[in-house]
């Protein structure tokens, strides 16, 4: 039981930043000072303390923080599914249209840019837009939870 509940919450925690985040999936990302156009994916996590890892490395402290051995199979099995729900793909397209994907499932929306500040509106029934911040100069978008002070940084493909 145990093993399911870690695995839930592991799965739980991929969710999250998938809808938190924003999308893009297309080959060659060309963001510029006006915003993102192009397929984008997680590159680091940082934590609240400004401790920098990777998704890997964030999720396998996950594991560990609810008790889960690390090299054991429960660890292994857990970090398989919890990695392949973290495989999230961005896309945003010239039109203001974005798509995110993850877990073989694809949602579509919009996006607007001020200044850095990218909001994208999934079209979903009850979700909130969520926003990030877009550096043209790295082609990179920042997402940051209010909550938990854990910033997301997604990178050009």
């Amino acid at each position: 039981m145990k093993k399911a509940g870690s695995v839930l919450l592991i799965l739980m925690v991929a969710v999250a930043l998938m809808f938190s985040l924003t999308a893009c999936n297309n080959d060659a990302a060309t963001g510029d000072a006006n915003g993102p156009v192009g397929t984008y994916v997680i590159g680091t996590i940082t934590a609240a303390d400004g401790t920098e890892m990777t998704m890997e490395d964030y999720l396998g402290a996950a594991l560990v923080a609810q008790g889960i051995e690390e090299g054991s199979t429960e660890y292994d099995t857990a970090m398989g599914i919890a990695m392949q729900a973290a495989e999230v793909t961005y896309t945003f397209n010239e039109d203001g249209t974005a798509t995110v994907a993850a877990a073989g499932v694809e949602m579509a929306g919009t996006y607007t840019v001020e200044g850095t500040t990218v909001t994208i509106t999934m079209d979903m029934e009850g979700s909130a837009p969520a926003t990030m911040e877009y550096d043209s100069a790295a082609n990179t978008l920042t997402a940051t939870d209010a909550t938990t002070g854990i910033s997301t940084v997604m990178v050009a493909q």
